[in-house]
């Protein structure tokens, strides 16, 4: 069974979280919602831009489907994310099945994790984190809500990452 997933966020994030939720086969994409895109765009896919970020708050969408924040401005994103929160919506967890994540790891709503990452044993990754292609978190490392951890990156083990950190290469 899959769930209806819409996308926050009609850019080219956006896009590489749609692929890796297909790629999952978990999810049924209903489209994207963005400020900044015409409504009925196609952006990815046969997959077009179905609202603004604001059109479900005062909808039933969420008894029937989930979102996932795909914006890569991390003051945006937890803008967004926090109010689909408040709303009671749920907030999807995408992770790309090329990564490896640890059966001890934690990983919070809405976060993302992309393809050939890696979450370690008993990291713990807050929501609306971005977990970019083959990052590295490692055993024990704890990431704050809402940061970035670039291509290639490495939290090292027992690390603690602020909430709306960057952490490059």
């Amino acid at each position: 069974m899959t769930t209806p997933l819409f996308i926050v966020g009609a850019g080219s994030h956006g896009f590489v979280v749609a692929e890796a939720a297909i790629l999952t086969g978990r999810f049924q994409l209903l489209g994207f919602l963005d400020d900044g895109k015409p409504l009925g765009a196609t952006c990815f896919e046969s997959l077009r831009v179905v609202g603004t970020t604001s059109s479900l708050y005062n909808q039933n969408a969420k008894d029937t489907a989930s979102i996932v924040v795909a914006i890569g401005d991390r003051t945006a994103r937890a803008q967004i994310q926090r109010k689909y929160q408040e709303l009671n919506f749920s907030i999807a967890t995408i992770v790309h099945p090329s990564a490896v994540v640890s059966a001890s790891a934690s990983i919070g709503r809405g976060s993302v994790a992309l393809a050939q990452a890696v979450i370690g044993f008993n990291a713990n990754v807050g929501d609306g984190v971005i977990i970019k292609t083959g990052a590295v978190i490692e055993h024990d490392a704890s990431v704050g809500a809402f940061c970035t951890v670039s291509a290639g990156a490495v939290v090292d083990s027992s690390s603690v990452i602020h909430a709306g950190s960057i952490v490059n290469r």
